[in-house]
């Protein structure tokens, strides 16, 4: 039969919550509660380090919040408006609630998923010396914001009059080709997440460690490439939806959907965690195998997870400083600073120096140590990825 074919308005209908969106509201709630833990660990290694906000951060409390709000949309779809039922078993008075629901989300989904990623941008900003890399990061940065605005736009001028994008009993209201629109989002989507997954990639590759290391650094840099593998998934599902039957589609459409921006924002707090974990391995030292515990003993003394003090302060900042300005001259040293420590690691470069030129003596501190040797110096620098 089809699906707008009238019943009888007397019959008893299903409880509106007897579908499958019911999976969609367990799901959207249990992503919820990883948010907020996620951000609640990121705070905490925020205060084990005695770190203050910074950009990063706070679009990452920006993404949450519009990600609890689509939460809360998808939580409440079952009950309000039906989601997941065909549209032949909702009774008529509840059949506009689907698209009330639907025009409400787009402006958080759209908002968290481009606070995630302006989260992830200023990371690289802050932990990369390239000058060239941080202004592709910049441009990234404004190309997915400027992706937010026709996001928004067309949420509320596909339809005309804009009263009937959320009630379409309204007589000659009419809408254009909504899943185009909604599949050229979703492919433009999909092309961003791809480059901010792709960017960090070859930097991390010239980091001079060992390969599993290397690869190591890398994986905490590409989570964000299950999603990529879920925006793909949204985007093919997209052409497939009916319109007709919104409400059934509906409960597919919003799994995809909620799983991107709360994943996200899980990915943005995960490379900052690492404090967390070093306490939480400190403090559970006796149930970990020796092996472990090998492995972790060069990480787990309490001056990581401190501010240096006095002298040794202003010495550090000061060899960290002139450390960069020779990466920024050299242009060879692929190094990151210590605002968010993950894992410590000794990066080694060569850099082509005027024999003459060099008049300077070498660099001595805890983390810098200069070899000079003809035209060329090695420098071996002790440093904090992310």
């Amino acid at each position: 039969m089809d699906s707008t074919t009238p019943r009888d308005p007397e019959r008893d209908y299903p409880p509106l919550w007897d579908s499958s969106g019911l999976d969609v509201a367990i799901l959207s709630a249990a992503l919820l509660i990883l948010d907020l833990v996620a951000m609640g660990l990121r705070f905490w290694a925020r205060k084990l380090t005695g770190k203050k906000l910074v950009f990063n951060d706070y679009a990452a409390i920006v993404a949450l919040v519009l990600s609890a709000g689509l939460c809360s949309i998808l939580i409440s779809m079952p009950f309000y408006a039906g989601g997941g039922h065909h549209v032949y078993d909702i009774p008529y008075s509840k059949r506009n609630g689907i698209h009330l629901l639907f025009t409400v989300a787009q402006p958080f989904w759209g908002g968290a998923n481009t606070s995630v990623k302006l989260s992830l941008l200023h990371l690289f900003i802050t932990i990369f010396p390239s000058q060239r890399f941080r202004w592709v990061c910049y441009g990234v940065m404004v190309l997915v914001a400027a992706y937010l605005i026709p996001v928004l736009v067309a949420t509320f001028v596909l339809c005309t009059p804009v009263q009937y994008n959320w009630n379409r009993t309204i007589e000659g209201g009419k809408c254009a080709n909504q899943i185009l629109m909604f599949t050229i989002a979703a492919v433009f989507n999909l092309v961003t997440d791809l480059i901010i997954v792709i960017m960090p990639i070859p930097m991390l590759w010239g980091l001079r460690v060992p390969l599993a290391k290397k690869l190591g650094i890398i994986a905490i840099f590409s989570l964000g490439a299950v999603i990529c593998v879920i925006s793909l998934l949204r985007t093919i599902y997209v052409p497939t939806i009916d319109l007709a039957d919104f409400h059934y589609s509906a409960a597919t459409f919003g799994r995809w959907s909620v799983l991107e921006p709360t994943l996200g924002v899980i990915n943005a707090c995960l490379p900052v965690m690492r404090p967390v974990l070093v306490r939480f391995v400190r403090t559970t030292r006796g149930c970990w195998p020796k092996v472990l515990l090998a492995c972790s003993r060069t990480d787990s003394s309490q001056a990581d997870l401190q501010e240096p003090s006095g002298s040794s302060k202003r010495e550090s900042e000061g060899s960290t400083k002139a450390s960069k300005d020779k990466g920024a001259k050299g242009g060879a040293l692929p190094t990151v600073d210590r605002l968010y420590p993950l894992e410590t690691i000794e990066v080694t470069s060569t850099i082509r120096r005027e024999s003459k030129a060099w008049t300077g003596s070498p660099i001595e501190s805890p983390h810098n140590a200069v070899i000079e040797g003809g035209d060329r110096s090695l420098v071996t620098r002790k440093c904090e990825i992310i």
